[in-house]
C-alpha cells in the first residue's frame, strides 16, 4: 500500500472545493461513507478530522440527514472512549432536532437505541 496514502490525501484535497463538483451530493455521500469506514476500523482521530470537515461541508449545502449520519458515528466514537456524559448530551439534542423537524425514520431509531443503550450501562455502573 506504499503510496496509496498519498494519491488519497490529493484528491480529498482536490475535492475539498464542493463548488469543482457537479454532483455535490454524491460527494458529500462519499465523505458520510469515509467517516463510517474509519469507525469501523477503528481509527479515532483520523474519524475525527474528517467527520468535521465531512460536518462543515454538509452544513454549507444544509445537508442534514447525512450529518446526522455523520454526528452519529461521532457519538459512538465517543461511546467508545469513555465520554458518557458528552454522548448524552450529544444524543439528546440530535434527536430533539430530529423530531423538531419531523424527521423519523431509521436514522432516528438509532439514536433512540443508542441512548437507552447509554443509559442502561450508566444504570448498571
Amino acid at each position: 500500500h506504499v503510496g496509496g496514502g498519498d494519491a488519497l490525501q490529493a484528491f480529498a484535497e482536490k475535492g475539498s472545493d464542493m463548488r469543482q463538483h457537479t454532483h455535490p451530493l454524491l460527494w458529500l455521500e462519499c465523505r458520510r461513507m469515509r467517516t463510517e469506514l474509519l469507525f469501523l476500523q477503528a481509527r479515532w482521530g483520523q474519524l475525527k478530522q474528517d467527520a468535521a470537515r465531512a460536518l462543515q461541508d454538509m452544513a454549507d449545502f444544509n445537508e442534514q440527514l447525512l450529518a446526522r449520519d455523520v454526528m452519529t458515528r461521532l457519538v459512538l466514537c465517543d461511546i467508545h472512549l469513555g465520554q458518557d456524559d458528552l454522548s448524552v448530551s450529544t444524543l439528546e439534542e440530535m434527536i430533539g432536532k430530529a423530531l423538531m423537524l419531523h424527521q423519523e425514520d431509521v436514522r432516528l431509531a438509532l439514536l433512540l437505541s443508542v441512548l437507552a443503550d447509554v443509559h442502561t450501562h450508566k444504570a448498571n455502573l
